[in-house]
C-alpha cells in the first residue's frame, strides 16, 4: 500500500474542493492515487470541518447542506 505525504493528501483535497470541485473519479486517474483512497481522504477532511462536496463537481448537484457550508466558508468574516 503506497504512503502519501501529508502535503500530497492536502494538495490533493484542495482539487476536490470548490472553486476546483474535481471529481474523485478524475483525481483518481489525474493523480494516480486509488479511488477508495480519496473516498477515504474525503470523509475524513469531512468529519474535520472542510467543504467537499460529495455528489458532483457540478454545483448544481451539490445538496442542499453542501451548498450552505460551501457559502459559510466563503463568506467574509
Amino acid at each position: 500500500m503506497p504512503h502519501y505525504s501529508p502535503e500530497r493528501k492536502e494538495a490533493t483535497l484542495q482539487k476536490m474542493a470548490p472553486p476546483h470541485s474535481r471529481t474523485v473519479a478524475k483525481l483518481a486517474n489525474q493523480e494516480g492515487i486509488s479511488t477508495a483512497t480519496l473516498y477515504n481522504w474525503r470523509k475524513s477532511a469531512r468529519k474535520r470541518g472542510a467543504v467537499l462536496p460529495s455528489n458532483s463537481a457540478s454545483p448544481d448537484k451539490w445538496s442542499s447542506e453542501e451548498k450552505f457550508r460551501i457559502v459559510l466558508e466563503a463568506a467574509p468574516r
